[in-house]
This record gives C-alpha cells, structure tokens and sequence, in this order.
C-alpha cells in the first residue's frame, strides 16, 4: 500500500513539473519591449535593401538638392557602412547612386526620386502575442508567419507567406519579395544601443526594425 501510495506522489510531483513548464515555455517573453514595429532596413547577402518608407524619406531628402537623382534602393553593405559617415547627406547618396550605375549586374534604369519620394506604402512588423502570429505590411502585400521564444534573445519564424498583389516601383516589390522569401529561420535579437529598435540576425539576413 505505502509502494502504491508513494508512486502516485511521484506521479502527481511529475505531471505538476510537466505543467509548470509547459507553461513557462509557451508564456515565455522576449526582447521586445512592445508589439507593433516598421521595418527600416534588410541586409542580405552582403547589400542592404531600403523599406518602401525608408526608400520615400531618402529619396525626399536628395530631391531638395537633385530633383532629377536617382537613388539606389540596395547597395553593398561595406560601401553603406562607410558612406553613413560622411556628413554631407548629398555626397553620401552621390556615392550610392555611381555605385548603383556601375553595377553591371542591375541593367535596369533606376526609379526616379522624384516618383520614389511618393511612397505611401509601409513596411510592418507585428506581434499577434496571444495566437503567436506576426503579421504586417511588406509594401503593397500583407504577409503572415508564425513565431515563438526559444528564448528571451531567439526567435523563430516560419511559415512565411503573403498576398500577392502586383507592386510598383520595382524598389517596393524587390524589398517585400526578398523580406518574404527569407523570412522563416532562426533569429537572435539584439536591442540597438545607439537609437532605438532592434535587428533580428539568422546568419545570412538582418533585420532592422524601431
């Protein structure tokens, strides 16, 4: 009798730790401070790639100076890096945009600033906390994906998918298609120090978001 008796404790003890948890694990928080965020920047594969918002601020800033610039909505990300000290906003996106030209790869004509500076469209990244849902905006498409905490700097994303609308200017379609098309995988997310947001980094795509 104590045998039994002493088994159906341990039993009781087990299914008690099991449910602790369990839910410690699926009411696991991370990083982020809050749910609703904009994307400002991917880089992959070596070269940064502007949200459609991004892609609209800069291009007003150079249209004051430029009206008929063209500005480069990706680029190297070593040549990004050393351009965004250079003070002169002007000379920096100079730079961008001969690099841009001289790319052989890209023989397509660049949208004008003019027409990228009237972007409306918005790039978002929101967490559905209570379905484990991310969702949002990644130009003129929605997209969807599923998420949770491995732990509270881990974050896992997969099952990518979005509307399929057309999408112009080019630049807003490059962006929401390569945001999408490597979306799922494994990110660590770390908390930028110098301005406010944060980066989700998987190895081969960074994530810029405030």
């Amino acid at each position: 009798m104590q045998t039994i008796l002493k088994i159906f404790c341990v039993s009781i003890l087990l299914l008690i730790s099991v449910g602790i948890s369990g839910c410690f694990l699926l009411g696991m928080k991370g990083i982020f401070d809050g749910s609703n965020y904009q994307i400002v920047k991917l880089e992959i594969d070596n070269r940064v790639i502007l949200s459609p918002q991004e892609l609209a601020y800069q291009a007003r800033e150079q249209i004051q100076s430029n009206p008929n610039a063209y500005i480069a909505s990706s680029y190297n990300v070593g040549t990004y890096r050393q351009s965004s000290r250079i003070d002169d906003l002007n000379a920096t996106f100079e730079q961008l945009r001969q690099r841009n030209q001289q790319d052989e790869d890209n023989d397509e004509v660049s949208t004008p600033a003019a027409t990228l500076a009237n972007i409306a469209m918005k790039a978002t990244f929101n967490l559905d906390r209570s379905q484990d849902m991310l969702y949002g905006k990644a130009g003129c498409n929605d997209y969807t994906a599923k998420f949770f905490w491995q732990d509270t700097t881990k974050i896992v994303i997969s099952g990518a998918a979005s509307t399929k609308k057309p999408c112009t200017p080019k630049e807003v379609a490059n962006f929401q298609n390569m945001f999408v098309r490597n979306l799922d995988g494994i990110y660590v997310v770390t908390k930028l120090k110098n301005r406010k947001g944060y980066v989700l980094n998987n190895g081969r795509i960074r994530i810029y978001i405030k």
